[in-house]
């Protein structure tokens, strides 16, 4: 009887011990691997050439599958070893033997494309860490699969094995080809003569006189549009190019038209084109001097983008000229929120920076501080992890201010996240 007795507590005892393992404050439970949420995974079409065969992540010449796939990142970031695309039954599963990888080299490349920048050459080990709403644009080179009603996944893994999935039908007639994206010119203004960055022909440096001075706002499309080229005309009261007066990005039978984006030269002299530009966008635009910049001359702006689509706006100079502007002070000091999650405090003395930044106010992934020097709107910084958060890096950080209420990252070295600060 006894031993029954003795049987039976131990079956207990046997059944209530992992509950109590779990339950327990004092054991650790195993991490579970970070993943993202796919939001979207669209068709695009055949409209780019970006990889070919195999590894070739370089065009080849012909149109690719494009994809646009959106995903919500854990907002401290994790990383993706790997995206793959498989042709798909109507259950979603991968049927048909069509597979493009960015790491197994068994199959063709997948391109991976963000913001226009190829985040893999070729097959790669891990694509790295993205954080937050993260948008790729995915390319597949053409293996004869991309017909109406085909069924396509897309396959997510993150670091320690988390995947996520989403399945895209493609249409059942083809889209019908798309019209030529074209920004949209909000201002056109005249700043003066009151720097010197390019001379005669395609001269793309100083030559030691003031060159006419514009600003240009344009709003592009958010998935970003090519621009050919900028040309500035001298023009009549009605806007039409008059007088002979001719600075373009492109045609190097005229001076050459400086473009300049937040400080830094686009075009070194005549180029074949500017870049691809989303979103709000300002240039800054030189021409050399011509004798032309005399108060109540017109002047037009024309932009002209990938597929032909224009835009123009005219502006009228001053009947004086007006005064020169006077530099603005910059004030950085305060609370700042940075594109790598965190929170910088922001101490500034003359030109003395300090800074404290942290992911979160309790229990941070990393927290760290800065000193350096602002001079100009160039702030110089070396920074250092500290040990209120987990991770132990240090480098140095090369930033602008682009004004009291912007700070972008020129340089960065150490393995720094953030790059783009606002408030």
């Amino acid at each position: 009887m006894l031993k029954k007795i003795l049987f039976c507590v131990l079956l207990i005892m046997l059944f209530l011990l992992p509950s109590l393992y779990d339950a327990h404050p004092g054991y650790a439970q195993t991490p579970q691997p970070q993943a993202g949420n796919i939001v979207s995974f669209t068709w695009l079409g055949m409209n780019e050439d970006k990889v070919g065969q195999w590894g070739r992540g370089t065009p080849d010449g012909t149109k690719d599958g494009h994809f646009n796939l959106r995903i919500i990142n854990p907002p401290n970031g994790v990383e993706i070893t790997s995206i793959a695309v498989y042709s798909a039954n109507e259950s979603g599963t991968p049927a048909g033997g069509q597979i493009w990888h960015t790491a197994n080299t068994s199959n063709w490349v997948l391109g991976v494309f963000q913001q226009g920048r190829q985040v893999n050459p070729s097959h790669v080990r891990t694509l790295g860490v993205f954080r937050g709403d993260t948008v790729f644009d995915l390319y597949c080179n053409d293996s004869g699969w991309f017909r109406p009603n085909q069924n396509f996944l897309v396959e997510v893994v993150f670091a320690g094995g988390a995947k996520a999935t989403r399945v895209v039908k493609l249409p059942a007639t083809p889209p019908p080809p798309p019209q030529p994206q074209a920004g949209n010119i909000v201002s056109f203004t005249w700043l003066g003569m009151n720097e010197d960055k390019v001379g005669q022909w395609g001269r793309g440096t100083p030559d030691g006189t003031k060159d006419g001075h514009f600003n240009l706002r344009i709003i592009n499309p958010p998935n970003g549009v090519e621009i050919t080229s900028i040309a500035v005309y001298s023009a009549n009261e009605s806007g039409t190019p008059a007088g002979g007066q001719i600075w373009h990005t492109a045609n190097t039978s005229n001076w050459v038209l400086g473009v300049f984006q937040q400080g830094r030269q686009v075009n070194p002299s005549h180029v074949r084109t500017l870049g691809v530009f989303r979103g709000d966008t300002v240039f800054d635009l030189y021409c050399n001097d011509s004798g032309w910049f005399r108060p109540n001359q017109n002047f037009l702006v024309e932009v002209v983008f990938a597929g032909g689509a224009k835009a123009t706006r005219v502006v009228k100079l001053p009947a004086t000229p007006p005064p020169p502007p006077q530099p603005q002070a910059l004030n950085i000091h305060g609370v700042w929120n940075c594109n790598d999650g965190g929170k910088y405090y922001i101490r500034q003395i003359g030109s003395k920076i300090w800074w404290f930044g942290e992911s979160s106010p309790t229990n941070p992934g990393w927290s760290n501080v800065a000193y350096g020097t602002l001079t100009s709107n160039e702030l110089r910084l070396e920074w250092a992890d500290v040990p209120k958060g987990s991770i132990m890096g240090m480098g140095t950080l090369i930033l602008q201010v682009i004004s009291n209420n912007r700070i972008e990252a020129r340089q960065k070295t150490g393995g720094f996240g953030g790059s783009i600060w606002t408030r």
